[in-house]
Protein backbone atom coordinates (compact mmCIF):
# COMPACT_ATOMS: atom_id res chain seq x y z
CA UNK A 1 0.00 0.00 0.00
CA UNK A 2 2.93 2.57 0.49
CA UNK A 3 4.00 4.19 -3.30
CA UNK A 4 6.99 3.08 -4.83
CA UNK A 5 8.18 6.61 -4.98
CA UNK A 6 8.39 7.12 -0.75
CA UNK A 7 10.25 3.32 -0.86
CA UNK A 8 12.62 4.84 -3.28
CA UNK A 9 13.56 8.11 -0.79
CA UNK A 10 13.31 5.63 2.13
CA UNK A 11 15.98 3.44 0.77
CA UNK A 12 17.78 6.25 -0.78
CA UNK A 13 18.26 7.90 3.04
CA UNK A 14 19.03 4.60 4.05
CA UNK A 15 21.54 3.77 2.15
CA UNK A 16 23.49 7.05 2.08
CA UNK A 17 23.49 6.36 5.84
CA UNK A 18 24.63 3.10 5.79
CA UNK A 19 27.47 4.37 3.07
CA UNK A 20 28.88 7.03 5.30
CA UNK A 21 29.11 4.36 8.15
CA UNK A 22 31.10 2.37 5.40
CA UNK A 23 33.27 5.38 4.34
CA UNK A 24 34.29 6.57 8.27
CA UNK A 25 35.76 3.25 8.82
CA UNK A 26 37.04 2.38 5.70
CA UNK A 27 40.45 2.87 6.94
CA UNK A 28 39.78 0.66 9.88
CA UNK A 29 38.80 -2.31 7.95
CA UNK A 30 41.63 -2.09 5.64
CA UNK A 31 43.66 -2.91 7.95
CA UNK A 32 42.29 -6.22 8.81
CA UNK A 33 43.66 -9.06 7.30
CA UNK A 34 41.85 -10.85 4.54
CA UNK A 35 39.88 -13.16 6.11
CA UNK A 36 38.59 -10.32 8.35
CA UNK A 37 37.83 -8.19 4.97
CA UNK A 38 35.80 -11.21 3.13
CA UNK A 39 33.75 -12.00 6.90
CA UNK A 40 33.20 -8.55 6.88
CA UNK A 41 31.88 -7.97 2.99
CA UNK A 42 29.50 -11.49 3.50
CA UNK A 43 27.94 -9.55 6.30
CA UNK A 44 27.51 -6.45 4.34
CA UNK A 45 25.98 -8.49 1.58
CA UNK A 46 23.61 -10.30 3.75
CA UNK A 47 22.30 -6.75 4.70
CA UNK A 48 21.69 -6.02 1.14
CA UNK A 49 19.65 -8.90 1.22
CA UNK A 50 17.70 -8.09 4.06
CA UNK A 51 17.26 -5.18 2.36
CA UNK A 52 15.40 -6.26 -0.53
CA UNK A 53 11.75 -5.82 0.53
CA UNK A 54 12.44 -2.39 0.90
CA UNK A 55 13.61 -1.33 -2.84
CA UNK A 56 12.48 -1.69 -6.73
CA UNK A 57 14.17 -3.96 -9.17
CA UNK A 58 16.76 -1.54 -10.60
CA UNK A 59 17.92 0.24 -7.25
CA UNK A 60 18.40 -3.65 -5.93
CA UNK A 61 20.93 -4.45 -8.63
CA UNK A 62 22.81 -1.24 -7.54
CA UNK A 63 23.00 -2.72 -4.13
CA UNK A 64 23.57 -6.09 -4.53
CA UNK A 65 26.56 -4.92 -7.33
CA UNK A 66 28.42 -3.08 -4.92
CA UNK A 67 28.38 -5.94 -1.53
CA UNK A 68 29.52 -8.13 -4.33
CA UNK A 69 32.32 -6.18 -5.23
CA UNK A 70 33.24 -5.65 -1.28
CA UNK A 71 31.95 -9.29 -0.80
CA UNK A 72 34.29 -11.49 -3.29
CA UNK A 73 37.66 -9.06 -3.93
CA UNK A 74 38.85 -8.32 -0.76
CA UNK A 75 42.19 -8.39 -0.99
CA UNK A 76 41.30 -5.79 -4.32
CA UNK A 77 39.42 -3.07 -2.38
CA UNK A 78 40.85 -3.78 0.86
CA UNK A 79 44.28 -3.19 0.78
CA UNK A 80 46.68 -1.14 2.61
CA UNK A 81 44.98 2.07 0.85
CA UNK A 82 42.90 4.27 2.58
CA UNK A 83 42.14 5.38 -0.48
CA UNK A 84 39.38 2.89 -1.33
CA UNK A 85 36.67 4.22 -0.45
CA UNK A 86 36.63 7.28 -2.66
CA UNK A 87 36.75 4.56 -5.75
CA UNK A 88 33.97 2.36 -4.65
CA UNK A 89 31.84 6.00 -4.26
CA UNK A 90 32.34 6.88 -7.73
CA UNK A 91 31.81 3.15 -8.48
CA UNK A 92 28.25 3.49 -6.56
CA UNK A 93 27.62 6.85 -8.55
CA UNK A 94 28.22 5.36 -11.73
CA UNK A 95 25.91 2.39 -11.00
CA UNK A 96 23.20 4.61 -9.69
CA UNK A 97 23.34 7.65 -12.51
CA UNK A 98 23.04 4.47 -14.77
CA UNK A 99 20.09 3.75 -12.76
CA UNK A 100 18.15 6.49 -12.93
CA UNK A 101 19.50 6.89 -16.45
CA UNK A 102 17.56 3.53 -17.78
CA UNK A 103 14.82 4.43 -15.20
CA UNK A 104 14.06 7.77 -17.61
CA UNK A 105 14.47 5.60 -20.50
CA UNK A 106 11.59 3.39 -19.54
CA UNK A 107 9.27 6.29 -18.29
CA UNK A 108 9.80 7.66 -22.03
CA UNK A 109 8.38 4.83 -23.92
CA UNK A 110 5.53 4.06 -21.54
CA UNK A 111 4.20 7.73 -22.25
CA UNK A 112 5.16 6.69 -25.79
CA UNK A 113 3.14 3.65 -25.65
CA UNK A 114 0.39 5.69 -23.81
CA UNK A 115 -0.65 5.15 -20.08
CA UNK A 116 -2.91 3.01 -18.81
CA UNK A 117 -5.16 5.79 -17.86
CA UNK A 118 -4.52 7.15 -21.83
CA UNK A 119 -5.51 4.18 -23.01
CA UNK A 120 -8.64 4.33 -21.26
CA UNK A 121 -9.84 7.83 -21.31
CA UNK A 122 -11.77 6.83 -24.90
CA UNK A 123 -8.92 8.35 -27.57
CA UNK A 124 -9.49 5.27 -30.47
CA UNK A 125 -5.80 7.00 -31.38
CA UNK A 126 -3.77 5.89 -28.32
CA UNK A 127 -5.94 2.72 -27.82
CA UNK A 128 -3.97 1.39 -31.53
CA UNK A 129 -0.68 2.29 -30.04
CA UNK A 130 -1.10 0.34 -27.08
CA UNK A 131 -1.43 -3.12 -29.44
CA UNK A 132 1.47 -5.43 -29.92
CA UNK A 133 0.72 -6.10 -34.23
CA UNK A 134 -1.75 -4.43 -36.88
CA UNK A 135 -4.15 -6.67 -36.68
CA UNK A 136 -4.22 -6.16 -32.45
CA UNK A 137 -4.74 -2.36 -33.81
CA UNK A 138 -7.20 -2.57 -35.56
CA UNK A 139 -9.23 -5.18 -33.57
CA UNK A 140 -9.01 -2.76 -30.55
CA UNK A 141 -9.73 0.07 -32.73
CA UNK A 142 -13.10 -1.60 -34.26
CA UNK A 143 -13.86 -2.81 -30.22
CA UNK A 144 -13.80 0.96 -29.31
CA UNK A 145 -16.61 1.91 -31.55
CA UNK A 146 -19.01 -1.03 -30.95
CA UNK A 147 -18.60 -0.09 -27.65
CA UNK A 148 -18.99 4.15 -28.25
CA UNK A 149 -21.98 2.92 -30.60
CA UNK A 150 -23.81 0.78 -27.79
CA UNK A 151 -22.97 2.90 -24.93
CA UNK A 152 -24.68 6.36 -27.09
CA UNK A 153 -28.02 6.81 -27.63
CA UNK A 154 -29.02 7.86 -31.08
CA UNK A 155 -28.60 11.45 -31.64
CA UNK A 156 -25.78 11.80 -29.22
CA UNK A 157 -22.87 10.82 -31.12
CA UNK A 158 -19.74 13.37 -30.49
CA UNK A 159 -17.89 14.06 -33.23
CA UNK A 160 -14.43 12.80 -32.29
CA UNK A 161 -16.71 9.04 -32.68
CA UNK A 162 -18.61 9.96 -36.11
CA UNK A 163 -15.08 10.89 -37.51
CA UNK A 164 -13.10 7.24 -37.08
CA UNK A 165 -16.59 6.00 -38.76
CA UNK A 166 -15.85 6.00 -42.36
CA UNK A 167 -11.63 4.96 -41.47
CA UNK A 168 -13.07 2.01 -39.59
CA UNK A 169 -15.21 1.52 -43.18
CA UNK A 170 -12.30 1.04 -44.71
CA UNK A 171 -10.94 -1.30 -42.33
CA UNK A 172 -13.94 -3.37 -42.93
CA UNK A 173 -13.53 -3.51 -46.35
CA UNK A 174 -9.77 -4.83 -46.20
CA UNK A 175 -11.28 -8.25 -44.42
CA UNK A 176 -13.05 -8.56 -48.01
CA UNK A 177 -15.81 -10.83 -46.28
CA UNK A 178 -19.36 -10.49 -46.40
CA UNK A 179 -19.55 -9.94 -42.50
CA UNK A 180 -17.01 -6.97 -42.99
CA UNK A 181 -18.61 -5.32 -45.45
CA UNK A 182 -22.28 -6.00 -43.46
CA UNK A 183 -20.03 -4.08 -40.46
CA UNK A 184 -19.91 -1.05 -42.89
CA UNK A 185 -23.62 -1.25 -43.67
CA UNK A 186 -24.11 -0.92 -40.30
CA UNK A 187 -22.12 1.80 -39.44
CA UNK A 188 -23.52 3.84 -42.19
CA UNK A 189 -27.35 2.95 -40.85
CA UNK A 190 -26.25 4.37 -37.47
CA UNK A 191 -25.18 7.26 -39.98
CA UNK A 192 -28.49 7.61 -41.02
CA UNK A 193 -30.53 7.31 -37.48
CA UNK A 194 -28.24 9.96 -35.96
CA UNK A 195 -29.37 12.36 -39.01
CA UNK A 196 -32.63 11.55 -39.03
CA UNK A 197 -32.77 12.16 -35.00
CA UNK A 198 -31.32 15.66 -35.71
CA UNK A 199 -27.17 15.46 -35.23
CA UNK A 200 -25.81 18.41 -36.67
CA UNK A 201 -22.56 16.65 -37.14
CA UNK A 202 -23.42 13.59 -38.89
CA UNK A 203 -22.93 14.62 -42.60
CA UNK A 204 -23.60 11.74 -45.12
CA UNK A 205 -21.46 12.26 -48.62
CA UNK A 206 -20.87 10.45 -51.25
CA UNK A 207 -17.32 9.52 -49.76
CA UNK A 208 -18.69 7.31 -46.81
CA UNK A 209 -21.11 5.09 -49.67
CA UNK A 210 -18.00 4.33 -51.48
CA UNK A 211 -16.60 3.16 -48.46
CA UNK A 212 -19.27 0.58 -47.89
CA UNK A 213 -19.58 -0.15 -51.81
CA UNK A 214 -16.01 -1.38 -51.68
CA UNK A 215 -16.66 -3.22 -48.76
CA UNK A 216 -19.31 -5.18 -51.11
CA UNK A 217 -17.04 -5.36 -53.71
CA UNK A 218 -14.00 -7.02 -52.12
CA UNK A 219 -16.28 -9.36 -50.10
CA UNK A 220 -16.64 -11.34 -53.85
CA UNK A 221 -20.23 -13.02 -54.03
CA UNK A 222 -23.01 -12.59 -56.67
CA UNK A 223 -25.30 -11.42 -52.69
CA UNK A 224 -22.91 -9.07 -52.46
CA UNK A 225 -22.72 -7.24 -55.94
CA UNK A 226 -26.70 -6.90 -55.28
CA UNK A 227 -26.16 -5.07 -52.53
CA UNK A 228 -23.53 -3.04 -53.44
CA UNK A 229 -26.53 -2.27 -56.87
CA UNK A 230 -29.39 -1.29 -54.81
CA UNK A 231 -27.11 0.89 -52.38
CA UNK A 232 -26.06 2.85 -55.63
CA UNK A 233 -29.83 2.77 -56.81
CA UNK A 234 -30.73 4.20 -53.15
CA UNK A 235 -27.76 6.85 -53.60
CA UNK A 236 -29.17 7.83 -57.23
CA UNK A 237 -32.44 8.11 -55.95
CA UNK A 238 -31.41 10.03 -53.09
CA UNK A 239 -29.83 12.48 -54.91
CA UNK A 240 -32.60 13.35 -57.02
CA UNK A 241 -34.69 13.83 -53.87
CA UNK A 242 -32.48 15.86 -52.26
CA UNK A 243 -32.28 13.73 -49.07
CA UNK A 244 -28.75 13.27 -48.62
CA UNK A 245 -25.56 14.64 -50.59
CA UNK A 246 -24.84 10.88 -52.07
CA UNK A 247 -24.65 11.80 -55.56
CA UNK A 248 -23.15 8.89 -57.57
CA UNK A 249 -19.52 9.44 -59.01
CA UNK A 250 -17.37 7.56 -61.49
CA UNK A 251 -15.80 5.90 -58.32
CA UNK A 252 -19.45 4.81 -57.36
CA UNK A 253 -19.75 2.89 -60.28
CA UNK A 254 -16.26 1.73 -61.11
CA UNK A 255 -16.94 -0.10 -57.55
CA UNK A 256 -20.50 -1.85 -58.18
CA UNK A 257 -18.86 -2.83 -62.12
CA UNK A 258 -15.67 -4.61 -59.76
CA UNK A 259 -18.22 -5.97 -57.48
CA UNK A 260 -19.89 -7.72 -60.18
CA UNK A 261 -16.54 -8.83 -61.77
CA UNK A 262 -15.36 -10.46 -58.89
CA UNK A 263 -18.79 -12.00 -57.96
CA UNK A 264 -18.81 -14.54 -60.91
CA UNK A 265 -22.15 -14.55 -61.54
CA UNK A 266 -23.58 -15.78 -65.40
CA UNK A 267 -24.96 -12.38 -65.78
CA UNK A 268 -22.05 -10.05 -63.90
CA UNK A 269 -20.64 -9.67 -68.08
CA UNK A 270 -23.80 -8.13 -68.84
CA UNK A 271 -24.43 -6.24 -65.70
CA UNK A 272 -21.08 -4.65 -65.89
CA UNK A 273 -21.49 -3.62 -69.24
CA UNK A 274 -24.86 -1.92 -68.57
CA UNK A 275 -23.46 -0.23 -65.59
CA UNK A 276 -20.79 1.28 -68.01
CA UNK A 277 -23.53 2.73 -70.34
CA UNK A 278 -25.55 4.80 -68.03
CA UNK A 279 -22.07 6.42 -66.42
CA UNK A 280 -21.72 7.43 -69.95
CA UNK A 281 -25.28 8.73 -70.06
CA UNK A 282 -25.17 10.43 -66.40
CA UNK A 283 -23.35 13.03 -67.53
CA UNK A 284 -19.63 14.70 -66.50
CA UNK A 285 -19.83 13.66 -63.02
CA UNK A 286 -20.34 10.03 -63.82
CA UNK A 287 -17.99 9.30 -67.22
CA UNK A 288 -15.95 6.34 -67.18
CA UNK A 289 -12.33 6.03 -66.73
CA UNK A 290 -9.44 3.57 -67.43
CA UNK A 291 -10.31 1.82 -64.42
CA UNK A 292 -14.56 1.40 -64.72
CA UNK A 293 -13.33 -0.40 -68.72
CA UNK A 294 -10.47 -2.41 -67.12
CA UNK A 295 -13.47 -3.50 -64.50
CA UNK A 296 -15.93 -4.21 -67.24
CA UNK A 297 -12.98 -6.38 -69.30
CA UNK A 298 -12.11 -8.39 -66.62
CA UNK A 299 -15.81 -9.35 -66.08
CA UNK A 300 -15.48 -10.65 -69.95
CA UNK A 301 -12.37 -12.43 -69.45
CA UNK A 302 -13.98 -14.05 -66.00
CA UNK A 303 -17.27 -15.22 -67.97
CA UNK A 304 -17.83 -18.28 -69.58
CA UNK A 305 -19.72 -17.23 -73.00
CA UNK A 306 -17.99 -18.18 -76.23
CA UNK A 307 -17.79 -14.47 -77.57
CA UNK A 308 -15.89 -12.99 -74.45
CA UNK A 309 -13.00 -12.48 -76.09
CA UNK A 310 -14.67 -10.65 -78.93
CA UNK A 311 -16.49 -8.30 -76.76
CA UNK A 312 -13.63 -7.27 -74.34
CA UNK A 313 -11.86 -6.77 -77.51
CA UNK A 314 -14.73 -4.48 -78.62
CA UNK A 315 -14.39 -2.67 -75.47
CA UNK A 316 -10.77 -2.21 -75.98
CA UNK A 317 -11.23 -0.45 -79.67
CA UNK A 318 -13.60 1.90 -77.76
CA UNK A 319 -11.37 3.11 -75.43
CA UNK A 320 -8.48 3.69 -78.20
CA UNK A 321 -10.86 5.81 -80.40
CA UNK A 322 -11.64 7.83 -76.88
CA UNK A 323 -8.06 8.23 -76.08
CA UNK A 324 -7.92 9.09 -79.94
CA UNK A 325 -10.21 11.41 -79.61
CA UNK A 326 -8.90 13.47 -76.99
CA UNK A 327 -10.06 11.71 -73.62
CA UNK A 328 -7.25 10.94 -71.47
CA UNK A 329 -9.04 9.57 -69.30
CA UNK A 330 -9.81 6.08 -70.69
CA UNK A 331 -6.13 5.25 -71.93
CA UNK A 332 -5.31 1.68 -71.79
CA UNK A 333 -2.97 0.70 -69.23
CA UNK A 334 -1.10 -2.86 -69.11
CA UNK A 335 -4.34 -3.56 -66.85
CA UNK A 336 -6.57 -3.04 -70.56
CA UNK A 337 -4.57 -5.69 -72.12
CA UNK A 338 -3.61 -7.90 -69.74
CA UNK A 339 -7.54 -8.71 -69.11
CA UNK A 340 -8.15 -8.79 -72.85
CA UNK A 341 -5.30 -11.38 -73.13
CA UNK A 342 -6.62 -13.31 -70.41
CA UNK A 343 -9.66 -13.38 -72.41
CA UNK A 344 -8.46 -14.75 -75.24
CA UNK A 345 -6.43 -16.59 -73.32
CA UNK A 346 -9.54 -18.97 -71.73
CA UNK A 347 -11.95 -18.39 -74.56
CA UNK A 348 -10.84 -22.05 -76.32
CA UNK A 349 -11.88 -20.76 -79.82
CA UNK A 350 -9.90 -20.78 -83.22
CA UNK A 351 -7.28 -18.50 -83.13
CA UNK A 352 -6.93 -17.31 -80.05
CA UNK A 353 -3.00 -18.28 -79.27
CA UNK A 354 -2.36 -16.41 -82.31
CA UNK A 355 -4.12 -13.13 -81.33
CA UNK A 356 -2.94 -13.44 -77.94
CA UNK A 357 0.74 -13.27 -79.25
CA UNK A 358 -0.31 -10.47 -81.56
CA UNK A 359 -1.66 -8.00 -78.73
CA UNK A 360 1.72 -9.02 -76.64
CA UNK A 361 3.81 -7.81 -79.97
CA UNK A 362 1.53 -5.08 -79.97
CA UNK A 363 2.17 -4.06 -76.49
CA UNK A 364 6.11 -4.78 -77.15
CA UNK A 365 5.81 -1.90 -79.91
CA UNK A 366 3.94 0.30 -78.46
CA UNK A 367 6.70 0.47 -74.99
CA UNK A 368 9.14 0.64 -77.22
CA UNK A 369 7.37 3.70 -79.36
CA UNK A 370 7.77 5.46 -75.82
CA UNK A 371 4.38 4.41 -74.16
CA UNK A 372 5.46 3.48 -70.72
CA UNK A 373 1.56 2.20 -69.57
CA UNK A 374 1.67 -0.56 -71.89
CA UNK A 375 4.72 -1.85 -70.97
CA UNK A 376 4.05 -6.11 -71.04
CA UNK A 377 4.62 -7.62 -67.99
CA UNK A 378 5.22 -11.60 -66.81
CA UNK A 379 1.35 -12.03 -66.33
CA UNK A 380 0.85 -10.78 -69.75
CA UNK A 381 3.40 -13.48 -71.02
CA UNK A 382 1.80 -16.20 -68.67
CA UNK A 383 -1.89 -15.22 -70.74
CA UNK A 384 -0.20 -15.98 -74.11
CA UNK A 385 1.27 -19.42 -72.72
CA UNK A 386 -1.65 -20.37 -71.02
CA UNK A 387 -3.79 -19.58 -74.53
CA UNK A 388 -1.92 -21.54 -76.40
CA UNK A 389 -1.87 -24.36 -73.21
CA UNK A 390 -5.45 -24.45 -73.59
CA UNK A 391 -5.68 -24.84 -77.29
CA UNK A 392 -6.66 -27.72 -79.57
CA UNK A 393 -3.39 -26.30 -82.09
CA UNK A 394 -1.07 -28.84 -83.28
CA UNK A 395 2.97 -28.29 -81.98
CA UNK A 396 1.77 -25.89 -79.62
CA UNK A 397 4.95 -27.18 -77.31
CA UNK A 398 7.37 -25.24 -79.89
CA UNK A 399 4.81 -22.32 -79.62
CA UNK A 400 5.20 -21.82 -76.13
CA UNK A 401 8.91 -22.23 -76.07
CA UNK A 402 9.41 -19.37 -78.38
CA UNK A 403 7.22 -16.94 -76.11
CA UNK A 404 9.45 -17.83 -73.14
CA UNK A 405 12.70 -17.37 -74.73
CA UNK A 406 10.88 -14.10 -76.27
CA UNK A 407 10.04 -13.24 -72.66
CA UNK A 408 13.46 -14.23 -71.85
CA UNK A 409 14.92 -11.92 -74.25
CA UNK A 410 12.84 -8.66 -73.27
CA UNK A 411 14.43 -8.99 -69.30
CA UNK A 412 17.77 -9.23 -71.16
CA UNK A 413 16.80 -5.62 -72.96
CA UNK A 414 16.21 -4.44 -69.66
CA UNK A 415 12.17 -5.23 -69.06
CA UNK A 416 12.61 -5.98 -65.60
CA UNK A 417 8.61 -6.59 -65.55
CA UNK A 418 8.78 -9.14 -68.16
CA UNK A 419 11.41 -10.93 -66.06
CA UNK A 420 9.76 -14.82 -66.35
CA UNK A 421 8.65 -16.76 -63.15
CA UNK A 422 7.97 -19.82 -62.01
CA UNK A 423 4.31 -19.18 -62.84
CA UNK A 424 4.92 -18.77 -66.61
CA UNK A 425 7.97 -22.17 -67.14
CA UNK A 426 4.74 -23.81 -65.42
CA UNK A 427 2.34 -22.80 -67.89
CA UNK A 428 5.04 -23.72 -70.54
CA UNK A 429 5.00 -27.49 -69.05
CA UNK A 430 1.22 -27.69 -69.43
CA UNK A 431 1.07 -26.92 -72.50
CA UNK A 432 3.40 -29.78 -73.33
CA UNK A 433 1.68 -32.08 -71.11
CA UNK A 434 -1.67 -32.26 -73.14
CA UNK A 435 -0.64 -32.74 -76.49
CA UNK A 436 -3.59 -33.28 -79.52
CA UNK A 437 -4.56 -37.25 -80.16
CA UNK A 438 -3.62 -36.47 -83.31
CA UNK A 439 0.03 -36.10 -82.62
CA UNK A 440 2.20 -38.86 -83.49
CA UNK A 441 5.06 -40.51 -81.32
CA UNK A 442 8.03 -38.64 -83.42
CA UNK A 443 5.87 -35.48 -82.03
CA UNK A 444 5.14 -36.77 -78.95
CA UNK A 445 9.20 -37.35 -78.33
CA UNK A 446 9.33 -33.29 -79.13
CA UNK A 447 7.18 -32.12 -76.68
CA UNK A 448 8.51 -34.92 -73.90
CA UNK A 449 12.05 -33.16 -75.19
CA UNK A 450 10.98 -29.55 -75.09
CA UNK A 451 9.45 -29.54 -71.68
CA UNK A 452 12.95 -31.62 -70.35
CA UNK A 453 14.62 -28.55 -71.73
CA UNK A 454 11.91 -25.90 -69.90
CA UNK A 455 12.49 -28.08 -66.57
CA UNK A 456 16.49 -27.84 -66.37
CA UNK A 457 16.13 -24.43 -67.99
CA UNK A 458 13.79 -23.45 -64.77
CA UNK A 459 16.39 -25.40 -62.32
CA UNK A 460 19.38 -23.61 -63.54
CA UNK A 461 18.08 -20.29 -64.02
CA UNK A 462 17.44 -17.19 -61.21
CA UNK A 463 13.62 -17.03 -61.46
CA UNK A 464 13.29 -19.65 -58.79
CA UNK A 465 12.71 -23.03 -58.45
CA UNK A 466 10.11 -25.60 -59.77
CA UNK A 467 7.21 -25.50 -57.25
CA UNK A 468 4.95 -28.88 -56.37
CA UNK A 469 2.46 -27.64 -59.68
CA UNK A 470 5.46 -27.69 -61.24
CA UNK A 471 6.59 -31.24 -60.80
CA UNK A 472 2.64 -32.66 -60.90
CA UNK A 473 2.66 -31.02 -64.23
CA UNK A 474 6.23 -32.63 -65.67
CA UNK A 475 4.37 -35.96 -64.54
CA UNK A 476 1.55 -35.75 -66.79
CA UNK A 477 3.95 -34.90 -69.14
CA UNK A 478 5.82 -38.24 -68.83
CA UNK A 479 2.31 -39.82 -68.99
CA UNK A 480 0.95 -38.74 -72.35
CA UNK A 481 4.50 -38.46 -74.41
CA UNK A 482 5.82 -41.40 -73.09
CA UNK A 483 4.87 -45.02 -73.53
CA UNK A 484 4.93 -47.52 -70.92
CA UNK A 485 8.53 -48.46 -70.70
CA UNK A 486 11.84 -48.57 -68.34
CA UNK A 487 12.69 -45.77 -69.58
CA UNK A 488 9.94 -43.74 -68.36
CA UNK A 489 9.87 -45.27 -65.38
CA UNK A 490 13.27 -44.13 -64.72
CA UNK A 491 12.57 -40.67 -65.09
CA UNK A 492 9.61 -40.91 -63.46
CA UNK A 493 11.29 -42.19 -60.08
CA UNK A 494 14.04 -39.24 -61.22
CA UNK A 495 11.50 -36.26 -61.38
CA UNK A 496 9.43 -37.92 -57.91
CA UNK A 497 13.03 -38.33 -56.55
CA UNK A 498 13.59 -34.56 -57.08
CA UNK A 499 10.59 -33.30 -55.86
CA UNK A 500 11.46 -34.95 -52.32
CA UNK A 501 15.02 -33.65 -52.32
CA UNK A 502 13.45 -30.22 -53.45
CA UNK A 503 10.59 -30.53 -50.36
CA UNK A 504 7.88 -29.77 -52.95
CA UNK A 505 5.86 -33.06 -52.14
CA UNK A 506 2.45 -31.70 -52.45
CA UNK A 507 -1.31 -33.72 -52.48
CA UNK A 508 -0.82 -32.82 -56.47
CA UNK A 509 2.24 -34.75 -57.12
CA UNK A 510 0.60 -37.30 -55.05
CA UNK A 511 -2.61 -37.38 -56.64
CA UNK A 512 -0.84 -37.52 -60.24
CA UNK A 513 1.46 -40.30 -59.02
CA UNK A 514 -1.06 -41.96 -57.65
CA UNK A 515 -3.46 -41.74 -61.26
CA UNK A 516 -0.47 -42.50 -63.98
CA UNK A 517 1.43 -44.54 -62.01
CA UNK A 518 0.28 -46.51 -59.21
CA UNK A 519 3.20 -49.29 -58.79
CA UNK A 520 5.79 -46.30 -58.63
CA UNK A 521 3.58 -44.67 -56.04
CA UNK A 522 3.42 -48.04 -53.83
CA UNK A 523 7.11 -48.08 -54.23
CA UNK A 524 7.82 -45.05 -52.53
CA UNK A 525 5.13 -44.34 -50.45
CA UNK A 526 4.08 -48.29 -49.45
CA UNK A 527 4.70 -47.62 -45.60
CA UNK A 528 2.66 -44.46 -45.32
CA UNK A 529 0.37 -46.47 -47.76
CA UNK A 530 -0.27 -49.35 -45.17
CA UNK A 531 -1.03 -46.27 -42.47
CA UNK A 532 -3.15 -44.24 -43.98
CA UNK A 533 -4.74 -45.78 -47.20
CA UNK A 534 -6.32 -44.10 -49.55
CA UNK A 535 -6.83 -40.91 -47.24
CA UNK A 536 -2.86 -40.45 -47.51
CA UNK A 537 -2.07 -36.72 -48.58
CA UNK A 538 1.24 -34.63 -48.45
CA UNK A 539 0.87 -33.80 -44.64
CA UNK A 540 0.58 -37.96 -43.16
CA UNK A 541 4.34 -38.17 -45.45
CA UNK A 542 7.52 -36.90 -43.50
CA UNK A 543 7.98 -33.05 -43.31
CA UNK A 544 11.69 -32.69 -45.16
CA UNK A 545 9.47 -34.20 -48.16
CA UNK A 546 6.85 -31.39 -48.33
CA UNK A 547 9.14 -28.15 -46.20
CA UNK A 548 8.55 -25.90 -49.32
CA UNK A 549 4.64 -26.64 -50.65
CA UNK A 550 2.78 -23.35 -50.46
CA UNK A 551 0.10 -22.54 -51.57
CA UNK A 552 -1.68 -25.69 -52.10
CA UNK A 553 -5.81 -25.01 -52.12
CA UNK A 554 -7.94 -27.91 -51.70
CA UNK A 555 -10.85 -28.62 -53.16
CA UNK A 556 -13.33 -28.84 -50.04
CA UNK A 557 -12.13 -25.22 -49.03
CA UNK A 558 -14.59 -22.43 -49.86
CA UNK A 559 -13.94 -19.51 -47.57
CA UNK A 560 -15.95 -16.78 -48.81
CA UNK A 561 -19.19 -19.03 -49.75
CA UNK A 562 -18.87 -20.72 -45.91
CA UNK A 563 -18.56 -16.98 -44.67
CA UNK A 564 -21.76 -15.57 -45.83
CA UNK A 565 -23.63 -18.93 -45.24
CA UNK A 566 -22.61 -17.70 -41.24
CA UNK A 567 -24.19 -14.41 -41.30
CA UNK A 568 -27.14 -14.63 -39.62
CA UNK A 569 -30.68 -13.39 -41.98
CA UNK A 570 -32.43 -11.14 -39.46
CA UNK A 571 -29.75 -9.59 -38.46
CA UNK A 572 -29.04 -8.61 -42.05
CA UNK A 573 -32.91 -7.87 -42.49
CA UNK A 574 -32.72 -5.70 -39.44
CA UNK A 575 -29.95 -3.13 -41.41
CA UNK A 576 -31.82 0.02 -42.95
CA UNK A 577 -29.30 0.91 -46.56
CA UNK A 578 -32.28 0.42 -48.69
Amino acid sequence: TVPCRTVCRAYRVLFDAFFAIYRSTSTFIASFSNFTAFVVGTLLFTMGRWLRWLVTGSLLITLRATVLVVAFQPAHIFSSHASCAPVVTKQIALFSASTEEESDIRKAKRKRRGSPSARSSGDPRRNVKSSSNKKGKEASWLRWMDARLEETPVGELPPKVIKQMRPIMHVYAKQRSTKGAENANRLMTRLIKESEAGNADVKLSTKICNAVLSAWARSGSEESSERATKLLIWMSKNSKEGTYDVKPSTVSFSTVIDSWARSGADDAAQKAEALLVLMEKGGADTRPNTVSFNSCIHAHARSEAMDKAVKAEALVNRMEDLYEAGNTDVRPDVWTYQSLLSAWSTSKVWGAPQRGEEILRMMDSKYKAGDDAVKPNAHCFTASITAWSKSFEKDKARSVYRILQYMNKLYADGNDDAKPNVVAYTAALNACAYPEASEDEEQLRQYFDIATLILEELRISEFGSPSYLTYATFLQVCASCLADSDERDRVVRRIFDECRQDGQVGDAVIQKLKKRFPSIYHEFLEDDIGRHGEALRSKHLPKAWRRNVAGERHSNHHPKRKDYADIDKEDVSKLKVI
